[in-house]
């Protein structure tokens, strides 16, 4: 899983050759496809190599940055939003990864979209990206409304689907509402793979071969 993390990363760095893959939105097709763990995982596979990273969770409908982290933690994104904390207020360190930090989303608005497109989230954003090597931004579902606005944010998008469940037709249809939007996937990243049964269905990609490849590999 770990070197999978590494391969995505990796290839977040080489895809662009116009500018440096900095800020990285990961979003979905559909609730529930893995986003939030391939996002942690991102950060914490940067952190781990030596990387400053950061993740913010920006979806402000239904967060669980802070609920798969599992920690608790004070004030979010939508307290310096509306001014009521500074942003060392609601950067929080993750206790299993010291230099990984996080902003979780601690109370709902009803107004997500014009928080993404507010001068304070261009603000933050700056402050991000000059003092961290990586910035994970935990987005909500491609066919929300609120994606589009967190993707103008980012350089990079990746599009998670979860394997073997989600419909063809229903990924590329959130693509194409991105695509409305004049906002391009830079990628997508099958999640939540069974390499056992991936293996019987004989495609003949990494997964089939897995098992000749676990002697490289150290737990």
């Amino acid at each position: 899983y770990a070197d999978a993390i590494r391969s995505v990363q990796k290839s977040v760095e080489l895809c662009r050759t116009d500018r440096r893959s900095q800020v990285v939105l990961v979003t979905s097709a559909l609730p529930g496809e893995g986003k939030t763990t391939l996002t942690l995982s991102l950060a914490a596979s940067a952190a781990r190599s030596g990387r400053k990273a950061i993740v913010v969770d920006v979806d402000l409908r239904n967060p669980s940055v802070a609920r798969e982290i599992g920690q608790p933690c004070g004030p979010g994104l939508v307290e310096f939003l509306t001014g009521e904390a500074s942003a060392d207020q609601v950067i929080h360190t993750a206790d299993f990864q010291t230099n990984l930090h996080f902003i979780p989303v601690k109370s709902l608005t009803p107004s997500p979209v014009d928080l993404l497109e507010s001068g304070q989230m261009a603000t933050l954003l700056a402050r991000l990206r000059a003092r961290y090597d990586n910035v994970f931004l935990d987005g909500p579902p491609a066919l929300v409304t609120d994606t589009r606005a967190a993707a103008l944010l980012a350089d990079t998008i990746l599009y998670a689907v979860q394997w073997n469940k989600t419909k063809a037709e229903i990924a590329t249809y959130g693509m194409e509402a991105l695509a409305s939007s004049h906002v391009s996937v830079t990628g997508l990243v099958l999640t939540q793979v069974d390499v056992a049964l991936h293996a019987k269905y004989g495609y003949g990609d990494f997964p089939t071969y897995y098992k000749k490849y676990r002697k490289y590999y150290v737990d």
